[in-house]
């Protein structure tokens, strides 16, 4: 659900640097920010960590890690208003449900200022973009039925098998067929 929905984002880099496909690198860059990334310089470290388990839940052959500078590169060169139908069109399935569910102290505007940071956020250029993980990730834990966004992140960051096992997550044997 989750990767198929990132497959249509048009890749803008050349030939030579796709070494990394870019739907992986952006479903690996939401789970990191599922688990508490808030920069481009924390998601390196969580795709770094656990690069073999991602590899072999989503069928990637990435040898190494990507460099920081490639991560951010990658996103910044997204146009958000091209990505933003995507991130949209996956959310509206989910948004009467998470609607549903949000209190007082998990409504969008506290859970991304203080939960994930985002008024902490220091990215100058295209902001949008990590804006947009954001949201997507806070998606993603709502509709996993988590009520404490904070308690979320904790866990997910101590366990990210918990991210793995998102219910929207196809891992490699789903993706075959």
């Amino acid at each position: 659900m989750i990767f198929r929905s990132l497959l249509p984002i048009r890749d803008h880099r050349r030939a030579q640097g796709k070494l990394y496909d870019l739907p992986h690198r952006l479903l690996f860059n939401i789970l990191a920010v599922m688990s508490g990334a808030i920069s481009y310089r924390r998601i390196h470290p969580f795709i770094r960590t656990h690069q073999v388990r991602l590899n072999e839940v989503f069928g990637c052959r990435w040898r190494r890690t990507p460099a920081y500078r490639s991560i951010r590169y990658a996103l910044h060169g997204l146009d958000v208003e091209a990505i933003a139908p995507h991130i949209r069109a996956h959310a509206l399935p989910l948004a009467e449900t998470v609607r549903s569910h949000w209190g007082i102290e998990n409504r969008l505007d506290y859970a991304l200022d203080t939960a994930l940071g985002e008024d902490a956020s220091r990215i100058g250029k295209n902001p949008g973009v990590f804006a947009h993980l954001r949201h997507f990730a806070l998606n993603r834990l709502h509709h996993n039925s988590q009520s404490n966004i904070y308690a979320a992140l904790y866990d997910n960051a101590m366990d990210p098998a918990r991210v793995l096992n998102d219910k929207g997550i196809e891992h490699r044997t789903a993706l075959r067929g």
